[in-house]
């Protein structure tokens, strides 16, 4: 059985959580990133990571679980600005051109970064 494992990074001064499973193989496949739904966490989308192929680098992003560094912030949530946060999300691990894949909410945000890169 293929692991994955969980991670963190600060994004914009925004502490993300992110469950992360590893290509193994072939490198040549993209990447898949995985936006669940609005009240969801990345934890539910466990059981379709385990069913996705094994050589594709799967990331799934916990967009629930993020919270500003200075306590004095607040999380802006708006779709754009959410939407960036998963521009340079990607850019900072790495994500090259992944398939995006999103459940409800995570679709419509999938949808608006896909009209940003026109």
């Amino acid at each position: 059985m293929m692991r994955h494992q969980y991670c963190h990074v600060v994004i914009r001064g925004v502490r993300l959580a992110y469950i992360e499973r590893e290509a193994i193989g072939g490198q040549d496949a993209s990447p898949i990133l995985l936006l669940h739904a609005l009240l969801a966490t990345a934890e539910t989308l466990t059981e379709l990571i385990a069913g996705l192929p094994p050589d594709r680098r799967i990331v799934a992003i916990d967009l629930l679980s993020a919270q500003p560094t200075d306590e004095e912030k607040k999380l802006d949530v708006h779709q754009a600005s959410l939407t960036g946060l998963i521009h340079d999300f990607m850019k900072n691990i790495g994500l090259v051109q992944p398939v995006l894949i999103g459940h409800s909410h995570g679709g419509a945000l999938a949808l608006r970064r896909r009209l940003q890169r026109r």
